[in-house]
């Protein structure tokens, strides 16, 4: 890869961080923030309604869910822009071939050649 491409890559990268970051903070925030019953006021301890304390811990659940996703993406490209300093990036973690350009295009935060992550993510056969 020359120097330009990674200079791109490195660009684009620390935008991504950037954004990532913001994402993270705003949703571990929603996620530890009050529900709606006790923003409201309604500090009583019991809801009304079954279904609004269902809803609310699964609003809950699914920001901690989106919060954790949106932390492995910036730890990736926080290793991706690690890489670029080190002299490493776009080398596969798990074979050492090169990541083919199209897919850092595509995620330029990716840890492994696309051989390696299909076969990752191949189901195993119980055996």
């Amino acid at each position: 890869m020359d120097a330009r491409t990674i200079a791109e890559m490195q660009r684009r990268l620390t935008l991504l961080q950037e954004e990532m970051t913001g994402q993270v903070a705003n949703r571990q925030r929603d996620a530890l923030s009050r529900s709606p019953r006790e923003q409201s006021g309604d500090l009583s301890g019991y809801s009304i309604h079954l279904a609004d304390s269902a809803s609310d811990s699964y609003d809950r659940e699914f920001s901690i869910s989106l919060a954790s996703r949106e932390q492995r993406i910036l730890n990736d490209v926080n290793a991706a822009l690690s890489k670029i300093r080190n002299g490493e990036y776009g080398t596969c973690e798990l074979c050492a071939r090169t990541i083919d350009e199209t897919r850092l295009a595509a995620m330029p935060y990716a840890r492994l050649c696309l051989a390696c992550k299909e076969r990752q993510e191949k189901p195993r056969k119980p055996g």
